[in-house]
C-alpha cells in the first residue's frame, strides 16, 4: 500500500516505552503531545468553534467560496503537520517494521466487503495482529470475532474470558467488558 502510518508510529513508541498502548492516539491529541505548535492550535480551536457553532445553528461554514484564510489555514494545517509529528516520532521508527504493520492495517480494512452492521471496528483500539504479526501455529484454533467480524486465535485467551465472552477478538471484548460496566 504503500502507506507509513503515523498513528501505528505513535503507538508503537508507547508500547516500546511500556506506556498505555491500547488506544491509538488522534492526530489533534499527538501534534498537541509532540509538535507543540500554540499557533496552530489556537487555528485549529477557533475554526472547531465555528465549525460546532455552524452546526447547531444548522449551516455549514464550508460552502462559501472562497474559502477565507482561516478555513484554508485549518485544513491544511493537518497535513502540514504530518511533517513535524514525522519528524518527531522517527528517532524511535523501525521503518520497515511499521510499514509491514501499516500494511497489515490499511488490510485489515480493505478486507471488509461491506462493513458490519456494528459499531466494533470504529473504536480507536489497535486490532490484534497489527504490530506484532503472529503466524497461524499449526492446529491453532480460530473463531470469527462477533464483533468486529475478522478471525482472531482463541489461544492467548484465559479460561475466564472464553467462557464468560465468547467468540470475541482482544478488542472486542474491552469494548463489551466497558459496556457491561456502563450498563450496570
Amino acid at each position: 500500500a504503500g502507506v507509513l502510518d503515523l498513528q501505528l508510529v505513535e503507538i508503537s513508541r508507547r508500547r516500546k516505552m511500556r506506556k498505555n498502548f491500547r488506544f491509538l492516539k488522534s492526530l489533534k491529541k499527538s501534534l498537541e503531545e509532540y509538535c507543540h505548535d500554540e499557533d496552530s492550535r489556537s487555528i485549529k480551536e477557533r475554526v472547531a468553534a465555528q465549525i460546532e457553532d455552524a452546526k447547531s445553528n444548522g449551516t455549514t461554514i464550508w460552502d462559501k467560496r472562497p474559502l477565507g484564510s482561516d478555513l484554508e489555514d485549518y485544513c491544511a494545517i493537518d497535513t502540514m503537520k504530518l511533517f513535524s509529528l514525522l519528524e518527531a516520532l522517527k528517532d524511535k521508527m523501525d521503518r520497515g517494521e511499521i510499514l509491514e504493520a501499516s500494511e497489515r492495517y490499511v488490510d485489515y480494512f480493505r478486507s471488509y466487503e461491506v462493513l458490519p452492521a456494528t459499531n466494533f471496528y470504529r473504536h480507536g483500539l489497535l486490532p490484534d495482529d497489527i504490530l506484532v504479526h503472529y503466524p497461524r501455529q499449526p492446529g491453532e484454533v480460530h473463531d470469527k470475532c462477533q464483533g468486529c467480524q475478522k478471525e482472531f486465535s482463541t489461544s492467548y485467551l484465559d479460561k475466564e474470558s472464553r467462557v464468560k465472552i465468547k467468540n470475541f477478538c482482544r478488542p472486542c471484548t474491552f469494548i463489551v467488558r466497558e459496556n457491561e460496566g456502563q450498563s450496570s
